[in-house]
Protein backbone atom coordinates (compact mmCIF):
# COMPACT_ATOMS: atom_id res chain seq x y z
CA UNK A 1 0.00 0.00 0.00
CA UNK A 2 2.84 2.45 -0.74
CA UNK A 3 0.97 3.87 -3.48
CA UNK A 4 -1.37 5.49 -0.62
CA UNK A 5 -0.39 7.69 2.01
CA UNK A 6 -2.99 9.39 4.86
CA UNK A 7 -3.03 11.66 7.61
CA UNK A 8 -5.38 13.79 9.47
CA UNK A 9 -5.80 17.34 10.72
CA UNK A 10 -7.18 18.38 13.95
CA UNK A 11 -10.70 17.98 12.22
CA UNK A 12 -10.27 15.90 9.17
CA UNK A 13 -9.20 13.02 7.44
CA UNK A 14 -7.51 12.83 3.78
CA UNK A 15 -6.00 9.94 1.55
CA UNK A 16 -3.18 10.92 -0.87
CA UNK A 17 -3.24 8.51 -4.49
CA UNK A 18 0.34 8.40 -5.82
CA UNK A 19 -1.85 7.07 -8.62
CA UNK A 20 -4.55 9.39 -9.38
CA UNK A 21 -2.18 12.27 -8.10
CA UNK A 22 -5.64 13.43 -6.35
CA UNK A 23 -6.24 14.12 -2.71
CA UNK A 24 -9.31 13.38 -1.38
CA UNK A 25 -11.69 14.01 2.03
CA UNK A 26 -12.39 10.19 3.90
CA UNK A 27 -14.49 9.29 6.61
CA UNK A 28 -13.00 8.59 9.97
CA UNK A 29 -13.84 4.85 9.10
CA UNK A 30 -12.12 5.03 5.74
CA UNK A 31 -8.93 6.33 7.75
CA UNK A 32 -9.11 3.55 10.07
CA UNK A 33 -9.48 0.89 7.36
CA UNK A 34 -6.35 1.92 5.71
CA UNK A 35 -4.44 2.34 8.78
CA UNK A 36 -5.30 -1.30 9.99
CA UNK A 37 -4.43 -2.48 6.29
CA UNK A 38 -0.94 -0.44 6.50
CA UNK A 39 -0.13 -1.98 9.60
CA UNK A 40 -0.49 -5.36 8.92
CA UNK A 41 0.47 -5.43 5.44
CA UNK A 42 -2.60 -6.41 3.72
CA UNK A 43 -4.25 -4.59 0.53
CA UNK A 44 -7.46 -3.39 -0.60
CA UNK A 45 -7.95 -6.50 -2.79
CA UNK A 46 -7.06 -9.00 -0.54
CA UNK A 47 -8.51 -7.03 2.89
CA UNK A 48 -9.84 -9.23 5.24
CA UNK A 49 -13.47 -7.83 5.06
CA UNK A 50 -15.24 -9.85 8.20
CA UNK A 51 -12.17 -9.25 10.33
CA UNK A 52 -12.20 -5.56 9.65
CA UNK A 53 -15.86 -5.40 10.67
CA UNK A 54 -15.06 -7.04 13.98
CA UNK A 55 -12.09 -4.60 14.39
CA UNK A 56 -14.34 -1.89 13.41
CA UNK A 57 -17.88 -2.69 15.38
CA UNK A 58 -19.42 -2.29 12.29
CA UNK A 59 -20.91 -4.35 9.25
CA UNK A 60 -19.20 -6.17 6.94
CA UNK A 61 -21.39 -4.87 3.97
CA UNK A 62 -20.08 -1.60 5.41
CA UNK A 63 -16.50 -2.28 4.87
CA UNK A 64 -17.18 -3.22 1.85
CA UNK A 65 -18.73 -0.36 0.35
CA UNK A 66 -15.83 1.64 2.12
CA UNK A 67 -13.35 -0.62 0.25
CA UNK A 68 -15.08 -0.45 -3.11
CA UNK A 69 -14.62 3.40 -2.89
CA UNK A 70 -11.21 3.20 -1.61
CA UNK A 71 -10.25 0.94 -4.23
CA UNK A 72 -11.37 3.94 -6.95
CA UNK A 73 -9.54 6.49 -5.04
CA UNK A 74 -6.50 4.40 -5.52
CA UNK A 75 -6.17 4.20 -8.93
CA UNK A 76 -4.25 1.72 -11.21
CA UNK A 77 -1.15 1.46 -9.97
CA UNK A 78 0.17 1.04 -13.14
CA UNK A 79 -0.54 4.63 -13.78
CA UNK A 80 2.11 5.82 -11.44
CA UNK A 81 4.60 8.30 -13.02
CA UNK A 82 7.70 6.52 -13.78
CA UNK A 83 10.63 7.72 -12.94
CA UNK A 84 13.18 8.45 -15.60
CA UNK A 85 16.81 7.94 -15.27
CA UNK A 86 18.28 9.64 -18.30
CA UNK A 87 18.42 12.76 -20.82
CA UNK A 88 19.82 12.84 -24.31
CA UNK A 89 21.79 15.15 -25.93
CA UNK A 90 18.96 16.54 -27.42
CA UNK A 91 17.76 17.71 -24.82
CA UNK A 92 20.62 20.00 -24.51
CA UNK A 93 20.80 21.38 -27.77
CA UNK A 94 16.97 22.22 -27.19
CA UNK A 95 17.58 24.12 -24.13
CA UNK A 96 20.69 25.76 -25.52
CA UNK A 97 18.52 26.85 -28.79
CA UNK A 98 15.84 27.94 -26.75
CA UNK A 99 17.60 29.07 -23.55
CA UNK A 100 16.27 32.54 -22.08
CA UNK A 101 19.23 33.74 -20.19
CA UNK A 102 23.29 33.97 -20.15
CA UNK A 103 24.53 35.25 -17.19
CA UNK A 104 27.79 36.44 -16.75
CA UNK A 105 30.18 36.63 -13.65
CA UNK A 106 31.67 39.51 -15.10
CA UNK A 107 34.19 39.99 -11.94
CA UNK A 108 34.38 38.20 -9.02
CA UNK A 109 35.63 40.88 -6.77
CA UNK A 110 33.42 42.79 -4.89
CA UNK A 111 33.56 46.15 -2.60
CA UNK A 112 31.93 44.44 0.42
CA UNK A 113 32.74 41.96 2.62
CA UNK A 114 28.84 40.46 3.73
CA UNK A 115 29.21 38.09 7.02
CA UNK A 116 26.67 35.68 5.67
CA UNK A 117 27.83 36.10 1.95
CA UNK A 118 28.33 32.64 0.09
CA UNK A 119 32.01 33.28 -0.74
CA UNK A 120 32.46 34.26 2.67
CA UNK A 121 34.54 32.79 5.67
CA UNK A 122 31.58 30.84 6.61
CA UNK A 123 31.70 28.78 3.75
CA UNK A 124 34.21 26.35 2.23
CA UNK A 125 34.28 28.85 -1.04
CA UNK A 126 36.24 30.62 1.28
CA UNK A 127 39.48 29.19 0.53
CA UNK A 128 39.45 29.79 -3.22
CA UNK A 129 40.87 33.44 -3.77
CA UNK A 130 38.15 35.70 -5.49
CA UNK A 131 39.85 38.44 -7.71
CA UNK A 132 39.46 38.10 -11.38
CA UNK A 133 37.66 39.65 -13.88
CA UNK A 134 35.77 38.59 -17.39
CA UNK A 135 37.72 39.47 -20.46
CA UNK A 136 35.68 41.24 -23.31
CA UNK A 137 36.64 38.35 -26.00
CA UNK A 138 35.19 35.53 -23.41
CA UNK A 139 31.81 37.65 -22.99
CA UNK A 140 31.91 37.77 -26.61
CA UNK A 141 32.08 34.49 -27.59
CA UNK A 142 29.16 33.36 -25.25
CA UNK A 143 26.97 36.14 -26.93
CA UNK A 144 28.15 34.66 -30.47
CA UNK A 145 27.65 31.10 -29.45
CA UNK A 146 23.66 31.65 -28.26
CA UNK A 147 23.27 33.57 -31.12
CA UNK A 148 24.02 30.82 -33.24
CA UNK A 149 21.63 27.86 -31.13
CA UNK A 150 19.22 30.65 -31.56
CA UNK A 151 19.58 30.36 -35.23
CA UNK A 152 19.84 26.51 -35.23
CA UNK A 153 17.52 24.05 -36.55
CA UNK A 154 16.78 23.04 -32.40
CA UNK A 155 15.12 26.42 -31.76
CA UNK A 156 11.25 26.15 -32.06
CA UNK A 157 11.05 30.55 -32.20
CA UNK A 158 10.72 33.02 -34.60
CA UNK A 159 12.22 35.07 -32.39
CA UNK A 160 14.28 34.91 -29.56
CA UNK A 161 14.88 37.56 -26.76
CA UNK A 162 18.09 36.41 -24.62
CA UNK A 163 18.34 38.26 -21.52
CA UNK A 164 22.04 38.90 -20.60
CA UNK A 165 22.03 38.88 -16.60
CA UNK A 166 25.48 40.20 -15.43
CA UNK A 167 26.65 38.41 -12.10
CA UNK A 168 29.23 39.05 -9.36
CA UNK A 169 30.81 39.68 -6.90
CA UNK A 170 29.80 43.38 -7.77
CA UNK A 171 29.50 43.89 -11.62
CA UNK A 172 29.69 47.67 -11.59
CA UNK A 173 33.28 47.16 -10.96
CA UNK A 174 33.82 46.02 -13.94
CA UNK A 175 31.43 48.66 -15.77
CA UNK A 176 33.52 48.67 -18.35
CA UNK A 177 32.96 45.67 -19.69
CA UNK A 178 29.31 45.91 -18.82
CA UNK A 179 29.15 48.54 -21.63
CA UNK A 180 31.14 46.76 -23.75
CA UNK A 181 28.62 44.37 -24.04
CA UNK A 182 25.60 46.01 -23.93
CA UNK A 183 27.17 47.89 -27.13
CA UNK A 184 28.17 44.44 -28.35
CA UNK A 185 24.89 43.10 -28.35
CA UNK A 186 22.98 46.26 -30.13
CA UNK A 187 24.88 45.18 -32.93
CA UNK A 188 23.76 41.80 -32.83
CA UNK A 189 20.12 43.03 -32.84
CA UNK A 190 17.97 41.78 -35.84
CA UNK A 191 14.26 40.88 -36.63
CA UNK A 192 15.02 37.45 -35.24
CA UNK A 193 17.15 38.56 -32.12
CA UNK A 194 17.36 40.59 -29.61
CA UNK A 195 18.53 41.48 -25.53
CA UNK A 196 17.29 42.55 -22.43
CA UNK A 197 19.68 43.07 -19.66
CA UNK A 198 19.20 42.60 -15.93
CA UNK A 199 22.07 42.73 -12.84
CA UNK A 200 22.26 42.25 -9.18
CA UNK A 201 23.89 44.86 -7.56
CA UNK A 202 24.54 46.10 -3.89
CA UNK A 203 24.07 49.62 -5.35
CA UNK A 204 27.55 51.29 -4.20
CA UNK A 205 27.99 52.52 -6.93
CA UNK A 206 24.46 52.50 -8.80
CA UNK A 207 24.53 56.62 -8.49
CA UNK A 208 27.72 56.61 -10.91
CA UNK A 209 26.04 54.52 -13.46
CA UNK A 210 22.42 55.08 -13.40
CA UNK A 211 21.98 57.10 -16.68
CA UNK A 212 23.48 54.09 -18.71
CA UNK A 213 21.05 51.58 -16.88
CA UNK A 214 18.42 53.34 -17.50
CA UNK A 215 18.74 54.28 -20.49
CA UNK A 216 19.21 50.80 -21.44
CA UNK A 217 16.37 49.75 -19.31
CA UNK A 218 17.99 47.00 -16.64
CA UNK A 219 15.99 45.40 -14.45
CA UNK A 220 17.85 45.34 -11.53
CA UNK A 221 17.72 43.19 -8.40
CA UNK A 222 19.26 45.50 -5.37
CA UNK A 223 20.33 43.86 -2.39
CA UNK A 224 18.97 45.23 1.02
CA UNK A 225 18.35 44.07 4.24
CA UNK A 226 16.19 47.06 5.53
CA UNK A 227 17.27 49.62 7.15
CA UNK A 228 20.82 50.64 9.35
CA UNK A 229 20.52 47.58 11.88
CA UNK A 230 19.17 45.16 9.83
CA UNK A 231 21.60 45.84 7.20
CA UNK A 232 24.39 45.66 9.10
CA UNK A 233 26.11 42.67 8.17
CA UNK A 234 26.45 44.09 5.03
CA UNK A 235 29.89 45.90 4.99
CA UNK A 236 32.56 47.33 3.03
CA UNK A 237 35.68 45.68 2.99
CA UNK A 238 37.16 48.30 5.26
CA UNK A 239 34.59 46.74 7.73
CA UNK A 240 32.72 50.28 7.65
CA UNK A 241 28.64 49.96 7.39
CA UNK A 242 27.40 50.07 4.08
CA UNK A 243 23.33 51.57 4.53
CA UNK A 244 24.43 55.51 4.36
CA UNK A 245 25.68 55.53 1.09
CA UNK A 246 23.40 52.90 -0.49
CA UNK A 247 20.90 54.61 1.01
CA UNK A 248 21.33 57.88 -0.31
CA UNK A 249 22.09 56.78 -3.98
CA UNK A 250 18.48 54.95 -3.95
CA UNK A 251 17.04 57.98 -2.65
CA UNK A 252 19.00 59.65 -5.60
CA UNK A 253 17.10 57.39 -8.55
CA UNK A 254 13.88 57.25 -6.75
CA UNK A 255 13.81 61.26 -7.20
CA UNK A 256 15.01 61.94 -10.39
CA UNK A 257 14.65 58.98 -11.55
CA UNK A 258 11.01 57.77 -10.79
CA UNK A 259 9.89 56.06 -13.62
CA UNK A 260 12.68 54.17 -13.81
CA UNK A 261 12.96 53.43 -10.20
CA UNK A 262 9.48 52.45 -10.21
CA UNK A 263 9.25 49.91 -13.08
CA UNK A 264 12.78 48.44 -12.85
CA UNK A 265 14.21 48.34 -9.52
CA UNK A 266 13.20 45.25 -7.24
CA UNK A 267 14.62 44.75 -4.07
CA UNK A 268 16.04 41.61 -2.17
CA UNK A 269 16.18 41.12 1.33
CA UNK A 270 18.16 38.03 2.92
CA UNK A 271 16.53 37.06 6.30
CA UNK A 272 18.63 36.81 9.50
CA UNK A 273 18.50 37.58 13.12
CA UNK A 274 19.11 41.36 12.72
CA UNK A 275 16.06 41.98 10.02
CA UNK A 276 13.59 39.16 11.18
CA UNK A 277 10.45 41.84 12.57
CA UNK A 278 8.85 41.40 9.29
CA UNK A 279 6.67 43.98 10.11
CA UNK A 280 9.25 46.59 10.42
CA UNK A 281 11.14 45.24 7.52
CA UNK A 282 7.91 45.76 5.07
CA UNK A 283 7.00 49.41 6.67
CA UNK A 284 10.54 50.32 5.92
CA UNK A 285 10.56 49.41 2.28
CA UNK A 286 7.02 50.68 2.01
CA UNK A 287 7.79 54.59 3.38
CA UNK A 288 10.95 54.61 1.16
CA UNK A 289 10.77 53.47 -1.46
CA UNK A 290 6.86 52.31 -2.06
CA UNK A 291 7.71 48.55 -2.87
CA UNK A 292 7.68 45.16 -1.21
CA UNK A 293 11.24 43.39 -1.07
CA UNK A 294 11.80 39.45 -1.80
CA UNK A 295 12.90 37.44 0.90
CA UNK A 296 15.52 34.81 0.99
CA UNK A 297 17.26 32.69 3.62
CA UNK A 298 20.76 32.33 4.07
CA UNK A 299 22.61 29.49 2.39
CA UNK A 300 22.80 26.44 4.11
CA UNK A 301 24.76 24.83 1.94
CA UNK A 302 28.72 23.87 1.85
CA UNK A 303 29.20 25.59 5.52
CA UNK A 304 32.60 25.06 6.83
CA UNK A 305 31.65 22.54 9.81
CA UNK A 306 33.61 25.16 12.85
CA UNK A 307 30.90 27.92 10.92
CA UNK A 308 27.44 25.65 11.53
CA UNK A 309 26.55 26.75 15.04
CA UNK A 310 26.68 30.48 14.10
CA UNK A 311 24.95 29.84 10.80
CA UNK A 312 22.63 28.01 12.62
CA UNK A 313 22.16 30.68 15.19
CA UNK A 314 21.80 33.83 13.09
CA UNK A 315 19.40 31.90 10.28
CA UNK A 316 16.02 32.44 9.93
CA UNK A 317 13.23 31.19 8.09
CA UNK A 318 11.39 33.05 5.44
CA UNK A 319 8.29 31.22 5.66
CA UNK A 320 8.22 31.23 9.45
CA UNK A 321 8.03 34.89 10.05
CA UNK A 322 6.50 36.01 7.23
CA UNK A 323 3.12 33.68 8.81
CA UNK A 324 3.89 34.76 12.11
CA UNK A 325 3.57 38.77 10.58
CA UNK A 326 0.67 40.75 10.16
CA UNK A 327 1.77 42.54 7.33
CA UNK A 328 1.55 40.53 4.62
CA UNK A 329 -1.22 40.82 1.55
CA UNK A 330 -1.49 38.46 -1.22
CA UNK A 331 1.16 38.54 -3.36
CA UNK A 332 3.15 37.40 -0.69
CA UNK A 333 0.93 34.01 -0.18
CA UNK A 334 3.37 31.84 -2.51
CA UNK A 335 6.11 32.97 -0.02
CA UNK A 336 4.73 32.74 3.11
CA UNK A 337 3.04 29.07 2.28
CA UNK A 338 5.95 27.73 0.26
CA UNK A 339 5.70 24.36 1.15
CA UNK A 340 2.17 24.63 0.78
CA UNK A 341 2.39 25.94 -2.73
CA UNK A 342 4.71 23.48 -4.06
CA UNK A 343 3.23 20.47 -2.35
CA UNK A 344 -0.43 21.10 -3.98
CA UNK A 345 1.39 22.42 -7.32
CA UNK A 346 3.72 19.54 -7.24
CA UNK A 347 1.83 16.23 -6.08
CA UNK A 348 -1.34 16.93 -7.61
CA UNK A 349 -1.59 16.59 -11.16
CA UNK A 350 -2.96 20.19 -12.27
CA UNK A 351 0.04 21.39 -13.41
CA UNK A 352 1.54 21.57 -16.94
CA UNK A 353 4.88 22.91 -17.53
CA UNK A 354 3.62 23.25 -21.35
CA UNK A 355 0.75 22.77 -24.00
CA UNK A 356 2.53 19.33 -25.04
CA UNK A 357 2.81 18.39 -21.33
CA UNK A 358 -1.02 19.11 -21.65
CA UNK A 359 -1.63 16.56 -23.77
CA UNK A 360 0.97 13.73 -22.63
CA UNK A 361 -1.04 11.62 -20.62
CA UNK A 362 2.33 9.07 -19.92
CA UNK A 363 4.47 11.92 -18.20
CA UNK A 364 7.85 10.99 -17.03
CA UNK A 365 9.21 11.93 -13.88
CA UNK A 366 12.82 12.99 -13.78
CA UNK A 367 14.85 11.80 -10.83
CA UNK A 368 15.03 14.46 -8.41
CA UNK A 369 14.85 17.72 -8.70
CA UNK A 370 17.54 18.39 -10.75
CA UNK A 371 17.35 20.59 -14.02
CA UNK A 372 17.84 19.87 -17.51
CA UNK A 373 21.36 21.48 -17.87
CA UNK A 374 21.06 24.37 -19.45
CA UNK A 375 17.37 24.26 -19.23
CA UNK A 376 17.03 27.99 -17.55
CA UNK A 377 19.96 29.56 -18.51
CA UNK A 378 24.45 29.01 -19.36
CA UNK A 379 26.21 30.69 -16.52
CA UNK A 380 29.80 31.93 -17.61
CA UNK A 381 32.16 32.49 -14.31
CA UNK A 382 34.94 35.06 -15.27
CA UNK A 383 37.24 32.19 -15.57
CA UNK A 384 35.66 31.35 -18.58
CA UNK A 385 34.15 27.96 -17.15
CA UNK A 386 30.54 27.38 -18.27
CA UNK A 387 28.08 25.48 -15.71
CA UNK A 388 23.93 25.69 -16.12
CA UNK A 389 23.77 27.95 -13.32
CA UNK A 390 25.69 29.66 -10.38
CA UNK A 391 24.54 27.34 -7.64
CA UNK A 392 25.89 24.12 -9.06
CA UNK A 393 29.00 22.48 -7.01
CA UNK A 394 32.42 23.56 -9.01
CA UNK A 395 33.52 20.01 -8.80
CA UNK A 396 31.44 19.03 -12.27
CA UNK A 397 33.01 19.85 -15.23
CA UNK A 398 30.28 21.44 -18.05
CA UNK A 399 33.06 22.59 -20.08
CA UNK A 400 34.14 26.07 -20.79
CA UNK A 401 33.83 28.75 -23.64
CA UNK A 402 35.82 26.61 -25.51
CA UNK A 403 34.21 24.07 -25.83
CA UNK A 404 30.49 23.69 -24.08
CA UNK A 405 28.82 23.75 -27.36
CA UNK A 406 30.70 20.88 -28.97
CA UNK A 407 29.05 17.63 -29.71
CA UNK A 408 32.02 15.58 -27.51
CA UNK A 409 31.18 17.95 -24.19
CA UNK A 410 27.84 17.83 -24.58
CA UNK A 411 27.75 13.96 -24.75
CA UNK A 412 30.43 14.17 -21.09
CA UNK A 413 27.68 16.27 -19.71
CA UNK A 414 24.86 14.10 -20.88
CA UNK A 415 26.81 11.02 -19.49
CA UNK A 416 27.56 12.79 -16.47
CA UNK A 417 24.17 13.72 -15.53
CA UNK A 418 22.46 10.19 -16.42
CA UNK A 419 25.76 8.75 -14.25
CA UNK A 420 24.25 10.75 -11.51
CA UNK A 421 20.84 10.03 -12.32
CA UNK A 422 21.39 6.41 -11.89
CA UNK A 423 22.24 6.64 -8.87
CA UNK A 424 20.19 8.32 -7.56
CA UNK A 425 16.89 7.00 -8.91
CA UNK A 426 16.75 3.69 -7.11
CA UNK A 427 16.63 6.30 -3.72
CA UNK A 428 13.98 8.36 -5.48
CA UNK A 429 11.40 5.47 -6.52
CA UNK A 430 11.46 5.07 -2.62
CA UNK A 431 11.12 8.16 -2.08
CA UNK A 432 7.90 9.99 -1.07
CA UNK A 433 8.43 13.47 -2.38
CA UNK A 434 9.56 12.14 -5.51
CA UNK A 435 7.03 14.89 -7.75
CA UNK A 436 7.82 17.06 -5.02
CA UNK A 437 12.15 16.87 -4.71
CA UNK A 438 13.99 20.02 -4.36
CA UNK A 439 17.59 18.31 -4.32
CA UNK A 440 20.06 19.41 -6.70
CA UNK A 441 21.67 16.13 -7.44
CA UNK A 442 24.82 18.39 -8.08
CA UNK A 443 25.38 19.65 -4.82
CA UNK A 444 24.50 16.41 -3.45
CA UNK A 445 27.98 15.26 -0.91
CA UNK A 446 28.61 12.13 -2.96
CA UNK A 447 31.89 11.80 -0.82
CA UNK A 448 29.36 10.72 2.09
CA UNK A 449 28.25 6.77 1.47
CA UNK A 450 26.28 6.82 4.54
CA UNK A 451 23.54 9.16 2.83
CA UNK A 452 23.52 10.74 -0.35
CA UNK A 453 20.51 12.65 -0.27
CA UNK A 454 19.16 14.94 3.46
CA UNK A 455 15.92 15.43 1.83
CA UNK A 456 14.83 11.87 1.45
CA UNK A 457 11.39 11.38 2.54
CA UNK A 458 10.11 8.15 4.75
CA UNK A 459 6.33 7.48 4.81
CA UNK A 460 5.85 9.17 7.92
CA UNK A 461 7.66 12.62 6.79
CA UNK A 462 5.37 12.83 3.80
CA UNK A 463 2.39 12.09 6.58
CA UNK A 464 3.41 14.69 8.59
CA UNK A 465 3.97 17.10 5.70
CA UNK A 466 0.63 16.05 4.07
CA UNK A 467 -0.84 16.69 7.33
CA UNK A 468 0.88 20.72 7.73
CA UNK A 469 -0.54 21.33 4.05
CA UNK A 470 -4.02 20.30 4.54
CA UNK A 471 -4.14 22.01 8.03
CA UNK A 472 -2.64 25.52 6.38
CA UNK A 473 -5.57 25.09 3.87
CA UNK A 474 -8.51 24.45 5.94
CA UNK A 475 -7.30 27.50 7.79
CA UNK A 476 -7.62 29.40 4.68
CA UNK A 477 -9.63 28.09 2.22
CA UNK A 478 -8.93 30.63 -0.60
CA UNK A 479 -4.90 29.58 -0.34
CA UNK A 480 -6.28 26.73 -2.63
CA UNK A 481 -7.52 28.26 -5.38
CA UNK A 482 -4.49 30.88 -5.10
CA UNK A 483 -2.31 27.73 -5.76
CA UNK A 484 -4.53 26.67 -8.96
CA UNK A 485 -3.83 30.14 -10.09
CA UNK A 486 -0.35 31.13 -9.10
CA UNK A 487 2.89 30.07 -11.33
CA UNK A 488 5.37 28.20 -9.26
CA UNK A 489 9.08 29.09 -10.13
Amino acid sequence: MKDIVICKTANNYYIYSFCSRRIFSIDKLSYQLIKILKDTKSTIENAPTQHLANLLNVSASIINDHLTLLHNICGDTEKIKKIKAEITSGSIYYNLSNNPQLSLEVTECCNLHCTYCCYGNLYNTADTARTSSMSTDIAQRAIDTLIRFCNSKYSIRNHNTINVSFYGGEPLLNFRLIKEIVDYCSKKTNSKIDFSYSMTTNALLLRTYIDFLAQNEFSLLISLDGNEYNNSYRKKTTGEGSFSEVFSNLIFIRNNFPTYFKDKIQFNCVLHDRNCDIESLLIFFDENFDKRPGISELSLSDIKPSKKDYVKSIFRSAEKYLTASQKYNEEDIPLIYRNCFHFISNHTDYKYDSVNDFYCEDKEQIATGTCIPYGRKVFLTAHGKVYPCENISRAFQFGNIDNFFQSEQIESVVQTHNKLLKKTSELCLSCYNQYNCPQCMYNINWDNSSSICDLYMTEDDFSKEFSSVMQQIEMIPSLYRTILKTPIE
